[in-house]
């Protein structure tokens, strides 16, 4: 029996939303830090922008999936990694061995909640999805 994968249209956006909301809390934490008024100013506008972008992803991502679960999962768990990578580069700070192994949970589940087998899925359904 040949298995097909079903492609998760909604997983890019999903991915886009979780980098924009770590992007947007790199943005909040460099602005406590803004030692002049324009400056501030910057990273205000640059939070709202990409807090913009977290929901026009999420919401782009919501349309193109059949469940809230897997687009926020994903959304989640790519803020996860987003935000441990950012806050190692830009700030120095350390996570726990306990964290990431928290991290890869999530990222597993992740993997299971997106991946599916094509046979448990109606064929009414597998050609529907063809025609979009």
């Amino acid at each position: 029996m040949e298995r097909h994968a079903v492609t998760a249209p909604f997983a890019g956006y999903a991915a886009l939303s979780g980098a924009a909301a770590a992007s947007a809390s790199v943005f909040g934490k460099l602005y406590s830090s803004a030692d002049q008024l324009w400056w501030g100013a910057v990273l205000i506008v640059c939070m709202v922008v990409t807090n913009g972008l977290v929901w026009t992803f999420f919401v782009r991502a919501l349309r193109s999936s059949k469940t809230s679960l897997s687009v926020t999962v994903t959304s989640t768990a790519v803020n996860y990694c987003c935000s441990a990578v950012f806050g190692w580069l830009m700030f120095s700070e350390r996570t726990s061995v306990l964290w990431w192994t928290g991290a890869m949970l999530v990222v597993t589940g992740l993997i299971l909640i997106n991946s599916s087998d094509s046979s448990t899925i109606p064929e009414a359904e597998r050609e529907g999805a063809k025609e979009d």
